[in-house]
């Protein structure tokens, strides 16, 4: 007796709207012909509104959004490792976990994105297709980042110039809440005749 596989009989799309990853499947011009979920959240639009929709455009690229013809046609699409990992997939290769620097716009504002960018290429009725996954890792590239900070006050500067106390930083940047202590090299310094090693400790 034949053994049954564990796929048969499961629906496809419920396992492509399981995967916390963004998917898009796309055609060789990096038109968007499904995705999932994930993806749907990411570029915060429904997926029938996203289909047949270019990459760039769906996804907010401030390079695409400013083209008069939009992604594909500007000078920096040829650098897109977006655009260029859907191009060599469907010609039969893999990139796995390139990444991506992206510059995003929504309502006027501009926001640097970083992803990591995984394409797999297949083939539905002998068209070539691709499966691209990408992975937001601006949070962690930020992280790598160096932070310019006062050496006197610890002020972090950020990109306009404006300056903002570190605990600021951390909480518009990451939702960081700061409760304060003091260490025992500052509590000598501060309070020299004290006896606060009981409190420190």
């Amino acid at each position: 007796m034949k053994k049954k596989r564990f796929f048969e009989g499961i629906d496809l799309g419920t396992i492509f709207n399981t995967v916390p990853a963004a998917l898009f499947i796309l055609d060789s011009d990096a038109r968007i012909m499904d995705i999932n979920t994930s993806a749907a959240r990411l570029i915060d639009q429904k997926s029938d509104i996203t289909l047949r929709r270019l990459c760039g455009d769906a996804l907010h690229c401030l390079h695409a959004q400013n083209a008069p013809k939009g992604c594909g046609t500007t000078e920096y699409c040829p650098d897109c490792v977006i655009r260029s990992s859907v191009i060599e997939s469907c010609k039969g290769q893999r990139t796995v976990k390139k990444k991506a620097d992206l510059l995003v716009q929504k309502n006027n504002n501009i926001k640097p994105c970083v992803f990591l960018i995984s394409a797999s290429p297949f083939t539905h009725r002998r068209v070539p297709y691709t499966i691209l996954s990408m992975e937001d890792i601006t949070e962690l590239a930020m992280l790598k980042k160096l932070i310019p900070i006062c050496s006197a006050c610890k002020k972090i500067r950020k990109d306009d110039n404006f300056w903002e106390s570190i605990e600021k930083f951390l909480d518009h940047q990451y939702g960081a809440k700061m409760s304060h202590g003091i260490c025992p090299d500052c509590a000598k310094k501060l309070y020299p005749d004290l006896d606060l090693d009981d409190h420190l400790h």
